[in-house]
């Protein structure tokens, strides 16, 4: 790479190598603060879905102004890529995420 740079005269900083960390939507307090609701609304609701949580998590990005990327815009809920994360995050630091079901599993409970 060191002879790239000298052939074409470009600075060290603007070569990269690896993946651009992922842009964090919410601060860690808020995402605390979400991951709290989510357990409580959980316990209440016999488990979330996926779908719902998404939305949730875009619509508290629009009432707290924070810039979110154009597809949660145009879908109206987060990405999949961030729900993945966002619970994979939280069962990591030990903070319950809360009970989340697939549609039908979220179904059936609600008949017994």
């Amino acid at each position: 790479m060191s002879q790239a740079k000298l052939a074409y005269g470009i600075g060290h900083r603007l070569i990269t190598v690896g993946y651009k960390r992922n842009r964090q939507v919410f601060s860690d307090a808020q995402e605390a603060k979400l991951a709290g609701y989510l357990q409580n609304a959980s316990a209440i609701y016999y488990g979330l879905t996926p779908t719902s949580v998404r939305k949730l998590a875009f619509e508290c990005a629009v009432k707290f102004s924070i810039s979110v990327p154009a597809t949660w815009r145009v879908k109206q809920m987060a990405g999949v890529d961030w729900f993945c994360w966002f619970s994979k995050k939280k069962s990591q630091n030990n903070c319950a995420i809360p009970r989340i079901h697939k549609h039908s599993q979220s179904n059936k409970l609600q008949q017994t």
